[in-house]
């Protein structure tokens, strides 16, 4: 029961936030879409996460200019609505208030990567039809191997079903936006400025995605082409990631085990 209220607690806080990057993620997918390639070429997963890694609701370029600033912006009004005296007070101590925001945060971020992925699916296959173009007879993939004569494609095709290709378009993204938003906690509890919180996470956001070789975690959660015929590749990525994750949640840990707050 107390699991459902916090659930639906940060539904309500963060609803706005979902829908206003839902939103703006779309229309700039749209855009790029549009200007870049045929239509009638695109499979529903070109929607979501296209081969090249740079458009789709979920790759890079929505992910750095509005997944990750609307992100970032999020869990400080979160962490400015939950640090209050009156709610601090009520937990047994500052690990407690660490260990909140953490729930919370990876709350919210399910719910926003489930309603991008899942709802950007049905959203796509109401555009371009529900039907695994990638792997289809003259999908890219299929013609990508065909070209390129690689031996026993069935080997590669038949672990890109819709399934599979969902599954591991979520968990990636979840792991990488759940290490953004504990990254954003921390950086706040190091300079006490929001702002510049909010500047850092952005300017090295773009640094890590566009330049950085090899990358920390930003370009890492880029699934493209390569990352879809080595799956192995994303596998490890997301074994970094979940590694990286919990590093991240004891230096928050320790740092509010020192934290002093003031009435």
């Amino acid at each position: 029961m107390r699991t459902f209220r916090l659930f639906i607690y940060v539904c309500n806080q963060t609803k706005y936030s979902i829908f206003l990057t839902v939103y703006l993620a779309a229309l700039l997918m749209y855009y790029q879409i549009k200007n870049n390639i045929d239509l009638d070429q695109l499979s529903i997963f070109d929607f979501l996460s296209d081969l090249n890694g740079i458009m789709g609701l979920t790759n890079k370029n929505v992910m750095i200019f509005i997944l990750i600033p609307i992100i970032c912006l999020t869990v400080l009004l979160i962490m400015k609505q939950e640090e209050t005296y009156n709610k601090i007070i009520k937990l047994p101590s500052r690990k407690s208030v660490w260990n909140k925001h953490v729930i919370i945060s990876l709350v919210y971020i399910f719910l926003l990567t489930f309603t991008l992925v899942f709802g950007g699916y049905i959203i796509g296959g109401l555009i371009f039809g529900f039907d695994n173009k990638w792997i289809g007879n003259n999908g890219q993939i299929t013609v990508l191997l065909n070209e390129n004569k690689i031996p026993n494609p069935e080997h590669y095709l038949d672990k890109l079903s819709t399934f599979n290709i969902l599954i591991i378009i979520f968990s990636t993204k979840f792991l990488c936006l759940s290490i953004v938003a504990l990254i954003t906690g921390i950086i706040k509890t190091i300079i006490k400025n929001s702002s510049l919180t909010l500047l850092c996470i952005c300017i090295y956001s773009y640094i890590d995605a566009m330049y950085l070789n090899p990358s920390l975690f930003i370009n890492k959660s880029i699934i493209d082409v390569n990352n879809w015929l080595n799956l192995r590749s994303v596998l490890i990525n997301n074994m970094y990631f979940i590694i990286l994750l919990f590093a991240v949640y004891l230096i928050g840990r320790e740092l509010y085990s020192r934290k002093d707050y003031q009435n």
